[in-house]
């Protein structure tokens, strides 16, 4: 079965726009934990820092459906400071339904299916107002 948990004091240490997977975007996030421990390349499959994100991205390239890499760096650029700013950072991680990515073998991928900040980076806003 997959599991969930809960991640506090988390530091946001980069979020990576990746486009290499059939033309989708994935959010990948590195994070350092309460411990020190460095965790890299989790992908990002909270709906309400994906709707962020898309209106980050719209913001930024001048409201253009033509966006290119250089707008992703910087709509992930502007989300990240936005998490920077929190006083506390608090991570769901979850695992993901079985897949079989590439050569890998089917799996439960390890993802952020949560993202929490206080003071909130979505200022009072959840997944359905980024619709």
């Amino acid at each position: 079965t997959r599991s969930l948990g809960t991640i506090r004091d988390v530091t946001i240490l980069n979020l990576d726009v990746d486009t290499r997977y059939d033309h989708r975007t994935v959010l990948r996030m590195d994070f350092r934990d309460a411990s020190g421990e460095v965790h890299t390349r989790f992908p990002v499959n909270d709906l309400a820092f994906r709707g962020l994100f898309s209106q980050l991205l719209t913001h930024l390239s001048d409201k253009s459906d033509n966006f290119d890499e250089f707008d992703k760096f910087r709509a992930a650029e502007s989300l990240k400071r936005k998490l920077e700013r929190a006083g506390r950072t608090y991570l769901r991680i979850g695992l993901a339904r079985p897949t079989k990515i590439g050569d890998y073998p089917e799996t439960c991928w390890v993802q952020v299916t949560g993202v929490y900040t206080f003071p909130d980076y979505l200022d009072g806003r959840n997944w359905s107002a980024f619709k």
